[in-house]
């Protein structure tokens, strides 16, 4: 009998499992960054390649726009599709590399149905918007637009005052328009969930978070806004208070914050973008991995919730992964930088018409190797967020999900 006692035996209880005791280190980040290239790189390659592809399309159609009124509207429309393609190009990059990611996989098994791309292009949209324009990349696409018109002689339309030079009506006309559209193909996919009607519904997102945020910067400059007593009043206020803040602090503070913001606020920003694509920090319910309230048929309580819960992630993947990151992020940037630099100048000098030939291919490829590899690793560090979020939450707290995407 002392053989079969233990099997007769009632099992012991499993020991708890301390938090963060499976935390992985946030030191692992850059080698699941190189991971994820090594083993997902072709498909970010063929986003890359697709939304290059789609960006000079619309760019050389925005260069054969005609003089006058008609050609304003057309070049309004095709930078706006830029911001379109860039963002689809952007999540088509992130979904390439779902099955890579740890967290993904731990909740393939017994998951709900799939959420589609489309969704998550909507769900990003605002966010994107604010990326887009806080970073001035809209005047990127302008000068590139003036830049090919020159190249082949032609007026190409008029994009020397994007965006800042259209009017707020014309804004506003226009994000009430994208809301509207967005709220009738948001109804009729969550009805019939055809491909059409949530294309349509993810470009009125775009719509109305682009333009609306150009109204609100509009307006916020209006002459308007700066007649009001309030506005008045906090003028004088900072007037008063200016002088506690003057000497050595202030001019220290303004040096440090054009590379606070740089190596700090855009990767987090661009954090945000991607756990809102990849559906980072969703609650579960029912099983499924798909984002509830992050849906085509959301209201503005949907619109909220997952960029909270994008912050959320970020702060409770702790501060060594988020400063990993970001030293990671500055550091891509500056190597590819410098590797592009000493391509050229290893190739000769930077005039004649061999310049022309190699002079585009070579900033292509350095814009997919940064794109490729700033892509691996805010997938690497949201993938190891969750995981560090999921090990060190306690009991009762929401479990943070990866969506499928």
């Amino acid at each position: 009998m002392s053989g079969t006692s233990g099997l007769l035996a009632a099992p012991r209880p499993a020991e708890p499992q301390r938090p963060g005791r499976a935390a992985p280190s946030a030191f692992l980040l850059p080698l699941h960054a190189f991971r994820l290239l090594g083993t997902r790189g072709v498909g970010v390659a063929g986003w890359f390649s697709a939304g290059q592809a789609a960006t000079s399309a619309l760019l050389y159609l925005g260069v054969e726009a005609p003089a006058g009124e008609p050609g304003r509207v057309v070049t309004i429309t095709v930078l706006t599709l830029v911001v379109v393609a860039h963002l689809v190009a952007t999540a088509g990059m992130l979904h390439a590399l779902r099955g890579g990611l740890a967290e993904f996989r731990a909740r393939r098994i017994g998951a709900g149905p799939d959420e589609r791309l489309l969704v998550a292009v909507d769900r990003a949209a605002p966010a994107f918007a604010l990326l887009y324009l806080t970073w001035g990349l809209t005047g990127d696409d302008a000068r590139e637009l003036a830049r090919l018109a020159a190249l082949h002689g032609v007026a190409g339309g008029d994009a020397a005052d994007w965006p800042a030079g259209l009017d707020v009506r014309v804004t506003l006309g226009v994000a009430v328009i994208g809301l509207l559209v967005r709220t009738a193909c948001g109804w009729w996919y969550g009805r019939r969930q055809g491909r059409v009607a949530g294309s349509l519904a993810a470009l009125g997102e775009v719509c109305f978070a682009f333009f609306g945020l150009l109204a609100v910067a509009a307006a916020l400059g209006s002459a308007w806004l700066e007649r009001r007593a309030v506005v008045a009043w906090a003028g004088d206020l900072v007037t008063r208070y200016e002088g506690v803040l003057s000497g050595p602090f202030r001019t220290w503070a303004g040096e440090l914050l054009p590379y606070a913001t740089q190596a700090v606020l855009l990767p987090l920003m661009w954090l945000v973008v991607g756990a809102l694509v990849l559906g980072a920090g969703s609650r579960r319910r029912g099983g499924s991995t798909a984002d509830p309230d992050g849906g085509l048929t959301r209201g503005p309580r949907g619109r909220c919730l997952p960029v909270l819960r994008a912050l959320r992630l970020v702060v409770r993947g702790g501060a060594p992964l988020f400063g990993m990151f970001c030293l990671c992020f500055v550091a891509l940037r500056a190597g590819v930088g410098y590797a592009e630099r000493g391509a050229r100048q290893l190739i000769g000098p930077q005039e004649g018409p061999l310049h022309l030939v190699y002079d585009r291919p070579l900033a292509l490829l350095g814009e997919l190797l940064l794109t490729a590899l700033t892509v691996c690793l805010l997938a690497a560090a949201l993938d190891l967020a969750a995981t560090r979020a999921r090990a060190f939450a306690r009991p009762g707290d929401d479990e943070p999900v990866t969506a499928r995407t």
